[in-house]
Parts: structure tokens; C-alpha cells; sequence
């Protein structure tokens, strides 16, 4: 009785070599028979509902002085026309203020004093030039009176005065002039210095009326975050023209995603987003209405950028589904959606200068072969001409391509 042992691992390894080394070497490479099959290609996506439009809410007042945080609505709360949104408080404007009217006192005192001293001054003068006249009519009736009634020296004493009288009485003339023209120096100098000061203090009495913020209209308060993600808080510093929030348009909402930008070359305006409300469990269909332009990164250590896509709601979603800005939604983003249709994996197609070729293997030798696209998506395309069912293409490079290459 003959007695039947196993194959050795060894033989069997060698019997499986032998066995592959006698296959053709195209066969060894992965190929695909083409055949037309429903084509569907989709990706979850995670956004929020937000407003498109909405009216911007900034800090009141103007110029540069700084406002502190005194009092701020909840994020996220209703707001009726006309309710307060945040109060303020303006310290440096106060005392700035209060500077302003002390020194508007000042230069009120000091006006009154100018005043005073021009009218001391022209009394002065006055009285002076009134001597002075009484002097010269006195020293005028000697000049004409009889030389042998007086003594010649008499006479000579009464013109000299005379001289010196008409000499005096211009003086006092020209210093009453004189303290016109400065009078009304000083009094220009003095309205300017009260003008300028006049202003300063109405632009800060003005900025004392502009501490609070009022909801310009119906809607739900959106606080801004700062650079560090935080909202506006109590004790807050800020200048005036610093964005605190907004008021979203509440009849213009729309699904907003952030997707990575590698993987938006297949997006098209008016592809499928079946969107799900998170929390809720509500669905609803909605169509690709805005693709960004340009990639940007949503956080400071992901070198990942990213590109918006809004899906807009109708007014009745908006109120069936009771829709606000800032909620959460997931997305089944759909790329394609087609019947019996003929695609080829991504993988197999090649581009050169802009025309698509792919290599189909006929009696066992790989062939260029340019085609044709339709719709592409993340992981197939779809082919219009070039290729038919049936046909066997390439998916990875063999040796004779690759040798073909580097050629």
C-alpha cells in the first residue's frame, strides 16, 4: 500500500513561480473591461447656514478714542428694531470734556480781562488828551495876548509850550490808535483759541451721545470673533468703527461648506446637495449656487486650503424648517447621478497638452488611445468618444509604457 504525502512548501512555491513566469507579461498589469453601468459618485461635506447679506453693527462715535465694553446682547438672540445692542463707555472722552469747559472758563476770564484793560488803557488816554487840550487852549490865548501885558520870557515860556502840546497831542493820538490795532489783535487771537476750543469740546460732547448701538432692524444679533476666536466681552476696549457683529438678512439664507480644494476640480454649479438640518433630522435637496474663487486656509496650523460652496435655501425651506443663521448642517454632495453610461477610473487617463488618452490592451499590447470626457468626479470620468464597451484598458503603466515614456 502506497502512501501519499503532501507537497512540500518549497515544491508549491516553485510550481506557482514557474506557472506565473509562463503568463504573458501585459497580463500581470491591472486592467478594466469597460461596460456602461449606473454611474453615481458622491461626498459628505460638513457647513452651517448662514446670510449672504447681512447689515454690519460697529462700534459708535468717531475719531480714535478708545470705548470700553459696558454692556453686549447674547450672540445669537433675536432683536426687534431699535432694541439696544451694546452700550459704552468713553472715559477719555469725559475728561477730555472736562478739560474743554475749563478751559473755555479760562478764555471767557481772559476776554473779560482784555476787555478791561482797553478800556483802562482809552480812559487813560482820554483823560491825558483832554489835559493836554486845556493846556494848549490856555497856551493858545497867551500866544495871542498882548506882548507888553506880560514879560517877554512869559511870552517866549507860552509858544514853546504850545510846540510841546501839539507834539503831545499826537502822541496820545497815535497811542490810541495803537491800542486799537492791538486790542484787536489780541481779541482775533483770543476767538481762535476759543473756536478751536469750542470745537474740541462739542466733538466730544457729541461722542458722549454716541455710546450706544441700536438694532437698525428685525433680526438675529451674529457677534464678530476676534483674532483669537472670542467675541466681544464686558470690559472690552475698542475703537470707534470696530465691527461688533451683524444683522443677517433673514430671507436670504444659504448652506455654506468648506471643501479642500483638491477635491473641487469635479464642482459645478447646479449639482445636487442633499443637505440634512443637524439635530433635527430634516432633509431637504438643494442645488450649487456659488463656488468660491480662490483657496484659503480656516485655521492658523492646517497648511489645508479650502474653498466655499453656498447651496441657497427658498423661502419656504427658510420657514418650514424655522432656518437661522449659525446652524449646523451635514451634506451628501452628489457629483454624479447618471444611468448606463461608460467611465473609466481616474487613474487610467493620461494628459497631454490638454488631450485625455488612455491605453486599452488589444491582443495583449497596450494602445493609445485619446478620449473624449464628459462629467468627471473625484475617482472616475465620464467617456464620450473613444471608447466602447467591451474594450479592456490599462490602469497603471507596463513596462513597455513606461519604457515608451522615458523615450
Amino acid at each position: 500500500m502506497k502512501t501519499r504525502f503532501p507537497l512540500s512548501a518549497a515544491a508549491l512555491g516553485v510550481s506557482l513561480l514557474i506557472s506565473a513566469c509562463s503568463q504573458p507579461a501585459e497580463q500581470n498589469a491591472t486592467t478594466e473591461i469597460l461596460q456602461e453601468a449606473a454611474w453615481r459618485e458622491t461626498m459628505e461635506i460638513q457647513g452651517e447656514v448662514i446670510a449672504p447679506e447681512k447689515t454690519p453693527v460697529n462700534v459708535p462715535g468717531s475719531g480714535w478714542a478708545p470705548r470700553i465694553l459696558e454692556y453686549i446682547a447674547q450672540n445669537g438672540n433675536a432683536v426687534k428694531k431699535g432694541d439696544l445692542i451694546a452700550r459704552y463707555r468713553a472715559p477719555r472722552s469725559e475728561t477730555e470734556l472736562a478739560k474743554a469747559e475749563l478751559e473755555l472758563e479760562r478764555k471767557e476770564l481772559a476776554r473779560e480781562e482784555l476787555e478791561r484793560n482797553d478800556t483802562k488803557r482809552r480812559t487813560e488816554i482820554h483823560a491825558d488828551q483832554s489835559k493836554v487840550n486845556a493846556d494848549l487852549h490856555l497856551s493858545e490865548r497867551y500866544s495871542g495876548a498882548d506882548q507888553q501885558l506880560f514879560s517877554r520870557n512869559k511870552v517866549l515860556d507860552t509858544i514853546q509850550d504850545q510846540a510841546f502840546l501839539k507834539q503831545k497831542q499826537g502822541y496820545l493820538n497815535w497811542q490810541l490808535s495803537q491800542t486799537s490795532v492791538r486790542t484787536q489783535s489780541d481779541q482775533a487771537l483770543l476767538r481762535s483759541q476759543l473756536e478751536s476750543v469750542t470745537q474740541k469740546r462739542d466733538t466730544e460732547a457729541n461722542a458722549l451721545q454716541q455710546l450706544e448701538v441700536r438694532a437698525p432692524h428685525d433680526g438675529f444679533l451674529m457677534l464678530e470673533k476676534n483674532w483669537s476666536g472670542m467675541t466681544p466681552m464686558v470690559g472690552a476696549t475698542a475703537r470707534p468703527g470696530d465691527v461688533i457683529g451683524n444683522l443677517p438678512d433673514l430671507s436670504h439664507l444659504v448652506a455654506n461648506f468648506q471643501i479642500p480644494e483638491q477635491r473641487t476640480f469635479a464642482l459645478q454649479t447646479g449639482q445636487t446637495i442633499e443637505v440634512r438640518l443637524m439635530g433635527s433630522g430634516k432633509h431637504v435637496p438643494l442645488k450649487v449656487t456659488r463656488i468660491g474663487t480662490t483657496a484659503s486656509p480656516i485655521g492658523e496650523k492646517s497648511p489645508v486650503k479650502f474653498i466655499e460652496v453656498d447651496a441657497a435655501f427658498s423661502a419656504e425651506h427658510i420657514q418650514q424648517m424655522q432656518l437661522t443663521p449659525g446652524q449646523s448642517l451635514s451634506g451628501n454632495l452628489i457629483f454624479a447621478n447618471k444611468e448606463k453610461i461608460l467611465t473609466v477610473p481616474n487613474i487610467a487617463l493620461k494628459e497631454e497638452n490638454g488631450q485625455f488618452f488612455v491605453f486599452r490592451i488589444e491582443q495583449g499590447k497596450p494602445v493609445k488611445t485619446a478620449v473624449k470626457l464628459g462629467l468627471r468626479g473625484p475617482t472616475r470620468s465620464e467617456i464620450t468618444e473613444g471608447l466602447r464597451a467591451g474594450m479592456q484598458i490599462s490602469l497603471i503603466p507596463t513596462t513597455e509604457q513606461k519604457e515608451k515614456s522615458a523615450s
